[in-house]
């Protein structure tokens, strides 16, 4: 979860307030992307029996027309690459029972006749397709391959037996399906990402117990996140990525490291732009956050670091690492959440302290467990920060005076002043009041 760093500050009257400088030393976990095996052949296909499991398939009655997003095999760079793809996405659902001595289970062999794959392209094709099918949950991170008489032989693994397999799918179509039935219809892209972010961050918790997928595989699946709300970051982007496609809006992975631990996150397309989004990084122990959904490439890469894109010729490519593909230019803040949703702030005056005011009781009324303010570009943003909070007029608790004196006339519930919290995120020139209830006697 979010650290935060607190300072206790005896301030004026009654007032007591804990300042929090939002840290950056977020949950990072993603499983073996970053070290996908490859191994030659040495079973026998002759002897093996395959069990077919039943695709996922979810009915969603919001009214929006689901995204197939397959960017990734659009990327891909020739026929025998697609064609393995496409041979990937056929028999990934068929399951041989017999457990393997690394104790899990073969997936039906595949065979791309009349051509030798090389082993880079193998697994530029095994990226794009797990990248794109976040819901072939089963899947292991290895493959093995081999090549006889012309053609190419791959094998896959799973880490389930077809009866797990089945069973785990039918409890993910029942919660996707419920998920999708909370989302109202005729909602705006913005609006039906944001209700997406929101239902898996208050329904998901970070697993700190999982540091590699032998701990824990569902927490690095969609099936961690939406079935038993237990994921890591990789759980999260997937989950992300797949209620979004179901409700029409495209988005993908993003591979590379969150202050230079492995990590996972988002890019997703809103109204024709492309924005970055980290859904891991927006869930605290104290409440949601929405301070990284939807930022352009300058705000996101500064406490985020992008692995490589694909080069262009493969045989360059001497190490088992991994790569993205061609990642879209993320250039504008127009639906970033602050930007769409808080008050900015750009001069104190009798007017801006009326909106303020009002804002604040709105946001109680709403039982909204925060309060945020931008600091426009026209003002300093530690002077204005202290003004508000450290130094006089003190002007955050006259707000807060003020909004508690108009919900005293006709409301049973006012914010405990007794002790507040807040946290500073400098890079969004944002102000974030944590705030605490109290009823009315």
């Amino acid at each position: 979860m979010k650290r935060f760093f607190s300072l206790f500050v005896g301030i004026v009257l009654l007032f007591s307030l804990t300042s929090c400088r939002l840290s950056n030393e977020i949950k990072s976990t993603v499983s073996n992307y970053f070290n996908i095996t490859d191994n030659k052949i040495n079973s026998d296909d002759n002897k093996k029996e395959y069990n077919l499991v039943s695709p996922t398939v979810y009915i969603n009655n919001s009214n929006y027309n689901s995204v197939n997003s397959t960017d990734c095999y659009s990327m891909l760079n020739n026929y025998y690459q697609r064609n393995l793809y496409n041979q990937m996405q056929r028999n990934v659902y068929y399951i041989c029972d017999t457990i393997t001595n690394d104790r899990d289970y073969y997936i039906k062999r595949i065979v791309i006749q009349d051509v030798e794959i090389p082993v880079q392209e193998i697994r530029m094709t095994f990226y794009a397709f797990i990248n794109d099918n976040v819901d072939v949950f089963w899947l292991k991170r290895s493959f093995e391959y081999d090549y006889r008489d012309g053609d190419t032989i791959i094998e896959l693994k799973s880490i389930l037996n077809s009866t797990e397999c089945a069973e785990n799918i039918d409890k993910l179509r029942l919660h996707i399906n419920q998920y999708l039935d909370s989302i109202p219809s005729d909602l705006g892209e913005f609006e039906r990402e944001l209700a997406i972010h929101d239902l898996i961050v208050n329904n998901c918790q970070y697993d700190n117990n999982a540091s590699q997928i032998s701990d824990n595989w569902s927490s690095f699946t969609v099936v961690g996140a939406l079935v038993n709300g237990m994921a890591v970051c990789e759980g999260y982007a997937k989950s992300f990525k797949l209620l979004l496609n179901l409700c029409g809006i495209n988005s993908r992975l993003i591979l590379g490291y969150g202050n230079s631990q492995p990590h996972m996150w988002n890019i997703v397309k809103i109204n024709d732009n492309w924005y970055y989004a980290d859904i891991t990084w927006d869930d605290s122990q104290q409440h949601i956050n929405h301070n990284y959904l939807n930022l352009n490439s300058d705000k996101m890469l500064i406490d985020h670091t992008l692995d490589e894109e694909y080069p262009s010729d493969l045989n360059c490519i001497t190490e088992n690492k991994s790569f993205n593909f061609k990642i879209p230019e993320c250039f504008s803040m127009e639906y970033n959440y602050n930007y769409q949703m808080t008050y900015v702030l750009n001069e104190f005056s009798q007017t801006t302290d009326s909106e303020i005011i009002n804002e604040i009781c709105q946001t109680i009324l709403s039982n909204q467990d925060s309060y945020s303010i931008i600091v426009g570009d026209n003002m300093d943003y530690e002077d204005t920060v202290n003004k508000l909070l450290s130094e006089e007029p003190y002007k955050l608790f006259y707000y807060l005076i003020k909004a508690n004196e108009f919900l005293e006339q006709g409301y049973n519930i006012t914010i405990d002043t007794s002790s507040l919290s807040y946290y500073k995120f400098e890079r969004l020139r944002l102000i974030t009041i944590n705030l605490n209830y109290s009823e009315v006697q």
